[in-house]
């Protein structure tokens, strides 16, 4: 048998390291005979016949092999944690699960989550792992060309001739297991004028300076703003690992996709999964019993303990399981069919909100984004069974994506996504999406997609992941995102960059490197009531019953906190877009707040309710997507009509859904439109320091838990007036008159939930109607009405009759009559001139 051993001696960077592999060769080949060697120019060849030469010669290529691993991997660096205090000589191990293991001088070897340490030395890790090291960069990583990573690759071949055959044999030894990556490709690079253009490789982007490549080996450092707004945008993604193969990178709709190295490994198994085949221990009946488990069935286990020959069925979410040893084949999946893979909560830091001093606020302002001012239409709906279920627009305002679940039958569970790409117009449909889908929302790229999806509520518990390709969605990772044994469900999807996800759940909140399903923080909600995302995406703020805490999105770190007043509790909050003020309100009054100084400087009242906020420019807020406050004037001075099906707002953009002859228009408006007026000081018929009477007209049984609500809604009202700043007085002109009434009878029907419910008991509820009606010298110029009708679901105490459940949940409360009026009144007749229609055509 004829064998030839072939070897080169790289050059790497160390001569200690060069110096060993030699001498080590060196001595195997004078062991060898002197007919059975042959050295040649540092390439090492040996020929012979024999076994015994065979068997040497292996030898020698596995001490090489190993010799070169250490060559490549072993040298140690300065490591820094992201604070640049604190840093360790170590050299790199791997990287796994979002975590960096590095090995001490002393041998011992520790594990660090990759989120802790410095960009730089992320930077360094991402490059060993795909492969991109140089030996220059501190780790001594070469690369061959068979492969890249923390090692080198050999190829070994033996050729013998069989008759007429050619036997081809292989063998190759891979010293790192790093995934292999693609050389970067050369482009064209065009400058902000359009007149130069350069044919280069992108090398990296740091501190908004884009290092290139030309083709003679030269290095260009440009500052990004220098380059063409499509390559800017093609640097970035590059830099972010994302890699834009089709000619126009910004387009999500052509061949590109992301780089999905990270997380795409095995699944692990999540912690408290359980499926067919795993043995566990259980209580049932009281007793602690060993069993296999031999179905999974929605919340309950079906296990066959040991010498038993019926099966019991155990709640999953009793705690009254234990693993003992899970069935290696078995793969957990989601409500959507994919993989689960464990997420990683190792290294989570739990952030509480308030326990810390805050640090220094700096606007995070909007970057302006190019957005088409055209309306878009968008498929009409496949059968009337089908439901849309959610409307997200990205962050930057570039992308829309709806969610739409059902179709001609009721019991479909088809669903489908429609993703709409903001600057070019262009809408693509995604019909190959998991069954069921519950939410979704797109990443500020447009090129990744979180959802959830499942029939029953408890199945949104699962957070998929997915990238979009040029032939639709590729899954990418698969999770569930929250422990908790009984609030397992996700609520709310918020992206705060392409590889960061927030995860709004019942108890708390979750920020997630997609990438990896590895928990950066978590925050317990404790009374939160809603947040938001700044202009720019590096903050969070998020408002409780006390107080408006803003956060960096990427770190958890407290940078402001506001107080509220007592009692306050927001339903909407939103930046302005300099990201200097926040605007929250709590359905019938806003609060200004100036994240600069911490304080909350103004406090607007409505003339009627909204549970959404938004801020057209820098000074018009609009609410409930109707009415436009003019923040100097403290007024509503514009109201929006329309039957929209949702409306949102994104990057200073308000988009509308609006059916348009059977099908369905996204219509974007900058608001406020041109018609737009101002309101003078003479049309102005009321305002802060004028006086005002109150003039009570309730009905005398109004009364809750035995007692009249009257001195209740005199204490309530006056507070709220004195702080709009009018002055009660009994004699005024300005009377505000306040009633409650009875309005119409409604017939409900309640049935009780559960196995063993009966027929539904019937039972009649009258309306009560709470007005405000504000009349100056007899003539009623403002009013506003609210209505307590029957509830839709009965909370029964034990022992009460439906009846009597709903004259307990009817009672009345002063409540209802809100929070007074407005700092400044126009006449109603007046405010009736200042109205457009929003139609699918546009404002009119």
């Amino acid at each position: 048998m004829f064998f030839v051993l072939f070897v080169v001696v790289e050059k790497y960077g160390l001569k200690i390291a060069a110096r060993t592999i030699t001498e080590q060769a060196r001595q195997l080949i004078l062991d060898l005979a002197p007919s059975e060697r042959l050295s040649c120019r540092g390439r090492l060849f040996a020929f012979s016949s024999s076994s015994e030469i065979l068997m040497r010669s292996f030898h020698l290529f596995s001490v090489l092999c190993c010799l070169l691993l250490f060559a490549s991997s072993s040298h140690a660096r300065t490591w820094s944690d992201k604070s640049g205090k604190h840093k360790i000589e170590a050299e790199f191990v791997e990287a796994t699960g979002g975590n960096a293991k590095l090995k001490k001088p002393d041998g011992k070897v520790i594990t660090i989550p990759l989120a802790k340490l410095s960009k730089d030395d992320q930077r360094h890790i991402r490059d060993i792992v795909k492969g991109q090291a140089s030996g220059s960069s501190g780790g001594g990583t070469n690369s061959s060309d068979k492969g890249r990573g923390n090692g080198s690759t050999f190829n070994y071949s033996e050729r013998t001739r069989d008759g007429n055959t050619i036997i081809e044999r292989s063998f190759s030894h891979s010293t790192g297991n790093a995934a292999k990556a693609d050389k970067p490709k050369r482009r064209t690079w065009t400058d902000a004028t359009g007149k130069h253009n350069i044919e280069a490789t992108f090398m990296e982007l740091v501190d908004d300076k884009v290092r290139l490549r030309r083709e003679d080996g030269k290095v260009l450092l440009l500052p990004l703003n220098k380059l063409s707004e499509k390559d800017q945008e093609a640097a970035k993604r590059l830099a972010s690992g994302i890699a834009p193969n089709s000619s126009d990178p910004n387009d999500p709709f052509g061949d590109a996709s992301i780089d999905s190295t990270y997380g795409s490994g095995a699944p692990k198994r999540e912690e408290g999964v359980y499926l067919p085949g795993d043995i566990v221990e259980a209580t049932s009946f009281g007793e602690i019993k060993r069993g296999t488990v031999t179905g999974v069935d929605d919340r309950l286990l079906t296990i066959l303990f040991d010498g038993e020959s019926d099966t019991d069925r155990v709640f999953i979410r009793s705690g009254k399981i234990r693993m003992i040893k899970a069935n290696p084949n078995a793969v957990a999946r989601g409500a959507s069919g994919n993989a689960l893979s464990g997420a990683d909560y190792s290294g989570v830091e739990q952030v509480m909100l308030g326990t810390h001093s805050p640090g220094a606020f700096t606007p995070d302002p909007l970057v302006a984004t190019k957005t088409r001012l055209r309306a878009l239409r968008v498929g009409p709906k496949r059968g009337f069974f089908e439901d849309l279920e959610s409307f997200a627009i990205s962050p930057n305002g570039r992308f829309a994506l709806l969610a739409h679940s059902g179709g001609a039958d009721p019991s479909s569970e088809e669903s489908r996504l429609e993703l709409c790409d903001l600057t070019t117009g262009k809408v693509r449909q995604i019909d190959d999406v998991p069954k069921g889908l519950k939410s979704a929302a797109i990443s500020p790229s447009g090129l990744r997609i979180a959802a959830t999806s499942g029939k029953a509520h408890h199945d949104s518990e699962t957070l998929d992941i997915y990238n979009v390709g040029p032939n639709g969605l590729q899954h990418s990772l698969s999770w569930k995102p929250f422990k908790d044994a009984f609030f397992k469900d996700v609520k709310g999807l918020t992206w705060l960059g392409d590889s960061r996800l927030a995860t709004v759940g019942m108890k708390n909140i979750t920020i997630w490197d997609v990438e990896t399903a590895q928990a950066i923080y978590t925050l317990e909600l404790n009374g939160l009531s809603c947040g938001v995302v700044s202009p720019g995406m590096k903050q969070l703020a998020l408002a409780d019953s006390k107080a408006i805490n803003v956060l960096d999105a990427a770190t958890g770190e407290p940078l402001q906190q506001v107080a509220l007043p007592q009692g306050r509790r927001h339903q909407a909050i939103a930046f302005d877009p300099s990201g200097k003020l926040l605007a929250g309100t709590d359905g019938s009054q806003v609060d200004l707040i100036n994240l600069e100084t911490g304080e909350l400087f103004d406090t607007l009242y409505l003339p009627s309710s909204g549970s959404t906020i938004s801020w057209a420019d820098s000074e018009h807020l609009l609410v409930g997507g109707s009415s436009l406050v003019h923040v100097p004037s403290q007024m509503v001075i514009w109201n929006y009509k329309h039957n929209a099906n949702k409306t949102t707002s994104a990057a200073g953009i308000n988009w509308y859904l609006l059916d348009s002859g059977g099908a369905r228009v996204l219509l974007p408006l900058r608001l406020p439109h041109a018609g737009v007026k101002s309101i003078s000081d003479s049309e102005v018929v009321l305002r802060s320091g004028d006086a005002i009477a109150l003039e009570f007209e309730l009905m005398s049984n109004l009364a809750r838990g035995g007692k009249s609500i009257l001195d209740e809604a005199k204490k309530s009202l006056t507070t709220h007036l004195e702080a709009a700043g009018y002055v009660i007085a009994e004699n005024a002109p300005a009377v505000l008159v306040v009633r409650a009434e009875t309005g119409e009878q409604r017939e409900m029907q309640y049935q009780e939930f559960g196995f063993r419910r009966g027929a539904p008991d019937k039972v009649s509820v009258p309306e009560r109607i709470y007005t405000l009606e504000l009349q100056i010298d007899g003539k009623t110029v403002w009013t506003r009405k609210r209505t307590q009708g029957p509830p839709h679901m009965l909370h029964m105490n034990k022992g009460e009759s439906t009846q009597q459940a709903v004259a307990r949940a009817m009672e009345p409360s002063a409540g209802y009559f809100g929070t007074g009026i407005p700092s400044r009144i126009l006449p109603a007749e007046k405010m009736e001139q200042r109205q457009s229609e929003i139609t699918s055509s546009g404002i009119r």
